[in-house]
């Protein structure tokens, strides 16, 4: 995300593009099939979600077996940071004038409006409501505030001192102050989720993102509090609150090198999971892309849950109109010699933008993108 350690992001490129040489284009006869030992068919870990839930599951596990139209192109939406719901149309739109074509993914994240409007979470919703009924799939994130502090999400404050790791576990065991503060928090956050299930939006839900990095107060926890964590929030959301139209999406950062905490070190469990990604933030002289320096797309499909890369960003120098940019038919290009396993790409918004990089209108209308137009229909289940 985009606050965090710009510094450290650099460090782990570098470490990255010295041994891109490696990286071996994968088998075409791999660009079909399931890896090894998962099913055929797929199952979303509610079995009471709805049924244009499991319809979006199932169509994102078979996209791979197509032979075109195969990975949906995506945009975020905001942050909330200086963007909204209309500079989110607006970047949307001016995608759509340079291309002829509409995103066929977006999404918000509840970060500023949760801790800055009161829990008030009618702007983002509608931007999702509105995208959703125009036949984009959406995606939720969600930068948490610390719960002890209510600063930012890479607020390390704590009652036991900053040096200190933040202990998970004392938000989900009952009669701590902080446990009721928590409840209270994720109660909101159900909240705005269920008005999205009110109106039939799917979320693909992505919580406690990049877990397995060091910038936000819910990292470098133990597996076991980490998982207990996650699962928490999954029990709650979906038995206590039935919020049925949610497709869990766990989104480690890319392995930072061989010392780091690999993609799969805090996977909460099979049945709290549907979706697999990373965030993928790269320089722009990453040529090609590289996914599984340190095994990280690999251990993430070994899983048997669609992937995809929920935050790309190829970052320039710096945000000035006459500094370099990316061009993204190359990540089209890498994706189909060597992650075919990915249906979908959300670009991160501000200068990762499809909008504020090249050959976009190239990208959107080569044979294996998926955009808005050649999206199925699915059920329609709304409450008003």
């Amino acid at each position: 995300m985009r606050f965090r350690n710009n510094v450290r992001r650099v460090v782990f490129v570098g470490l990255c593009i010295c041994l891109l040489s490696v990286v071996t284009p994968i088998p075409a006869a791999q660009a079909t099939n399931p890896p090894a030992n998962c099913p055929t068919t797929i199952s979303t870990s509610n079995p009471n979600a709805s049924p244009a839930a499991k319809q979006v599951l199932t169509y994102l596990w078979e996209l791979p077996t197509h032979s075109t139209n195969r990975v949906i192109a995506g945009q975020f939406g905001a942050y909330g940071d200086g963007a909204d719901a209309a500079t989110s149309s607006a970047r949307l739109q001016k995608i759509f004038d340079e291309t002829g074509k509409w995103v066929g993914l977006t999404g918000m994240d509840y970060h500023t409006w949760d801790i800055n409007h009161y829990n008030n979470l009618a702007m983002p919703n509608a931007y999702l409501i509105e995208q959703w009924q125009s036949g984009s799939l959406v995606t939720v994130s969600w930068h948490a505030i610390n719960p002890w502090t209510s600063g930012e999400s890479n607020d390390w404050e704590y009652p036991k001192g900053s040096i200190n790791t933040p202990v998970v576990r004392e938000l989900i065991t009952p009669g701590t102050a902080v446990n009721a503060r928590w409840m209270q928090i994720i109660g909101n956050i159900a909240d705005g989720l269920k008005e999205l299930q009110d109106k039939g939006v799917v979320v693909i839900w992505r919580p406690f993102h990049e877990m397995n990095g060091e910038w936000f107060w819910w990292s470098r926890q133990t597996q076991a509090d980490f998982s207990a964590l996650w699962q928490h929030m999954y029990n709650y959301f979906t038995n206590e609150r039935g919020l049925n139209n949610i497709l869990w999406g766990f989104s480690p950062n890319l392995n930072g090198g061989k010392d780091s905490r690999r993609t799969d070190y805090y996977w909460p469990g099979d049945e709290y999971v549907d979706v697999v990604g990373v965030d993928k933030y790269m320089a722009l002289n990453e040529n090609p892309l590289s996914l599984d320096q340190w095994g990280d797309y690999k251990l993430l499909i070994a899983k048997c849950k669609p992937f995809g890369i929920f935050e790309f960003g190829p970052t320039p120098a710096d945000a000035q109109p006459d500094s370099p940019r990316y061009d993204y038919t190359r990540l089209i290009r890498d994706i189909k010699n060597r992650y075919p396993r990915t249906v979908f790409f959300q670009a991160w918004e501000w200068h990762w933008a499809l909008s504020e990089n090249k050959n976009i209108k190239q990208l959107l209308n080569d044979p294996w993108i998926v955009t808005q137009d050649e999206l199925p229909k699915w059920d329609a289940e709304t409450s008003s």
